[in-house]
């Protein structure tokens, strides 16, 4: 079985599958290529367990999922659901991006703290500024005025999320 059938075979808001996915992902790194196209696959539930299943892998082996980071950023910049967003979000820091992908990208995830409609994904935006200007000094101002912000938050998530990150 491959990776494609694990995530397209699960119910539609289950992350079921996720787990064998990353192992075949490990046994086998060719599917991880496949795991990406998912991100543009017709089914909601097969984009989420896609952005879940490479968020686990990249926590598990950078590597893993180095060679597909700009594909992981399209992913991320197309996506219209929150939990792929939050997902790949949560990559952005983990993934060697050079300086010409972060200019693009970091617009995007402010926009995504500043606007989304879901409370983890702007969490996500907001921790993901935050080591991404440890990695690119560029993005600090952006980074500070965000955690400025989250700090003020009537969003207790947030704020707390904000307060963790200034540790």
């Amino acid at each position: 079985m491959d990776v494609v059938e694990v995530l397209a075979q699960a119910p539609r808001t289950s992350v079921e599958g996720v787990a064998q996915a990353v192992q075949l992902c490990r046994d086998e790194p060719g599917q991880v290529e496949l795991v990406v196209q998912c991100l543009d696959w017709p089914h909601a539930g097969v984009r989420m367990r896609a952005a879940d299943t490479l968020q686990k892998l990249g926590e598990i082996d950078p590597g893993a999922v180095q060679p597909w980071a700009q594909l992981i950023v399209q992913g991320y910049c197309q996506a219209d659901q929150p939990d792929v967003r939050w997902n790949l979000l949560q990559l952005m820091p983990i993934v060697d991006l050079d300086e010409a992908c972060v200019h693009t990208l970091v617009p995007i995830i402010r926009h995504d703290f500043h606007h989304s409609t879901s409370r983890i994904v702007m969490a996500c935006a907001l921790h993901a500024l935050v080591e991404l200007a440890r990695q690119h000094p560029q993005v600090q101002p952006v980074a500070t005025a965000a955690l400025q912000q989250a700090l003020r938050s009537p969003i207790p998530s947030l704020a707390a999320r904000a307060r963790k990150l200034c540790r």
